[in-house]
């Protein structure tokens, strides 16, 4: 569950963007949010996002401490200067050139 707020311009918090998204499966409107957004610190906190499709998410500098990303899709994801400290990143799926700012992978941890 996603508990921590930050109010935007429109009185919406970012985690009801991405919970928004994540139903949809698709990240754009986020990943928008976040291209006009980017001074706001998110904390998604201890955030349950196990089975999240993240494919293509930015979620640089966001603080995803003890999150739980297991089984996560996050190919292509943006995590650079991210805060996985704790977090359960098992059997997540990183694949793609962006994630962690690391060269073009494909791994399953």
């Amino acid at each position: 569950m996603l508990t921590e707020r930050n109010n935007s311009k429109l009185g919406e918090s970012p985690n009801d963007i991405l919970i928004r998204c994540l139903e949809k499966k698709d990240l754009t409107e986020w990943n928008e949010w976040r291209l006009n957004n980017e001074e706001n610190h998110i904390s998604l906190k201890g955030a349950s996002l196990n089975n999240a499709y993240l494919e293509g998410a930015d979620l640089s500098q966001v603080d995803l401490n003890a999150a739980d990303l297991k089984n996560a899709n996050l190919t292509d994801a943006d995590l650079s200067e991210a805060n996985l400290a704790g977090a359960d990143l098992s059997h997540a799926n990183f694949c793609g050139r962006q994630t962690l700012n690391l060269p073009s992978f494909c791994k399953r941890i």
